[in-house]
């Protein structure tokens, strides 16, 4: 970590095994960086004073010493209630935080919904602490046989498509569920990040496999929406036998 380095980044206490590595790699990958890890409170005051880029929890003691800083990473994709304080979100330092899933406790908390919801759990649990024993309104069918869960995305336009899993699941027999996404929709698109990624049309649809492979969509409503998703489960039914 020479200091003939132009760009210094420093690591924030407290560090462990796992930041020091970040800092070797960084380091390795980035030669023209600087990385300083600063082991305790005082090493940060000393570093951060020229630091142009930091990775960890930044307080306003910190804050008020940094004379260079221009990029600052949050130690998570959320970083906890205080990490961000009116002097930092006043500042002209660019904060940015982690993407993607990194944790595999994420991933089991997600899978525990998807069959705590495929079981129906979220409706019978509070039927029972309400001492109803009767079927709810709510439910159509007691599970959802995830295996066989084959689901039709639509959005605000998709009216046609609904009508047309109706009749093809009738017709070939196997279940087909629909999900309307979009404004006032079944899930409703707050914030516009389905419109960004769906790549089809309101009028459009993605047919989604049970192991969440898109097998197929269509951009818009086609002149026989009956016979394209006809065709288009046939092949996912012919796809499976193969299997």
């Amino acid at each position: 970590m020479s200091g003939s380095n132009s760009f210094k980044f420093v690591m924030l206490p407290p560090q462990s095994s796992t930041t020091r590595d970040w800092a070797k790699r960084l380091a390795d990958i980035v030669p023209e960086t600087r990385v300083v890890v600063a082991e305790d409170a005082d090493a940060a005051a000393r570093e951060i004073v020229d630091a142009e880029a930091a990775f960890g929890w930044l307080g306003g003691d910190l804050l008020s010493k940094a004379t260079r800083l221009r990029w600052l990473q949050a130690p998570q994709a959320a970083p906890p209630a205080g990490y961000y304080y009116p002097e930092l979100i006043a500042h002209s330092v660019e904060v940015t935080n982690f993407r993607e899933i990194f944790n595999d406790h994420i991933g089991a908390h997600i899978l525990a919904f998807v069959l705590a919801f495929a079981r129906g759990l979220h409706v019978f649990i509070p039927q029972q602490l309400r001492r109803e024993w009767k079927k709810s309104p709510a439910e159509s069918g007691d599970v959802v046989h995830l295996p066989e869960a084959t689901a039709l995305i639509v959005g605000v336009g998709g009216g046609s498509w609904v009508e047309a899993a109706a009749t093809i699941a009738s017709e070939l027999g196997v279940p087909l569920k629909t999900a309307r996404i979009g404004l006032r929709q079944d899930f409703d698109d707050i914030d516009g990040e389905w419109i960004k990624i769906r790549e089809v049309s309101d009028r459009g649809c993605l047919l989604v496999r049970p192991d969440r492979f898109i097998a197929w969509r269509s951009h818009d409503l086609p002149g026989n929406p009956v016979a394209a998703l006809r065709e288009a489960m046939l092949s996912v039914l012919r796809h499976g036998d193969r299997q």
